[in-house]
């Protein structure tokens, strides 16, 4: 016996979420599989249409690798800044290290008479 299209369009029951993010992530999921069951029926509006067509556009990718490359360099640029500060707290620790071996306790200024 085949099985009907409403059938094998049957996915299994998912686990429930965890979190918020997990079940956002759920809930696109189960309406991109809609989508594309209307799709695929013939019965999608035709804004479902129109939006995959704009996804799959070259400009619509290029945009999308944008803002990637975008966010990866913000990233890169926050890293930097915690690496700057850092290296500033490790150079105050070697600054105060040098001093205590020249004999200046802490606290005390560094005067010469």
């Amino acid at each position: 016996m085949a099985r009907s299209r409403q059938q094998q369009s049957v996915s299994p029951p998912r686990p429930p979420a965890t979190s918020p993010e997990e079940r956002e992530k759920q809930l696109i999921a189960a309406a991109v599989d809609l989508a594309e069951q209307k799709i695929l029926d013939g019965t999608a509006k035709t804004q479902v249409i129109v939006h995959y067509l704009r996804r799959s556009s070259p400009k619509e990718n290029l945009e999308a690798e944008v803002l990637k490359l975008k966010a990866e360099l913000l990233k890169a640029q926050t890293e930097k800044v915690k690496a700057e500060q850092r290296s500033e707290e490790v150079y105050r620790e070697a600054l105060q290290a040098f001093k205590t071996y020249q004999g200046v306790k802490s606290g005390e200024e560094d005067y010469e008479e």
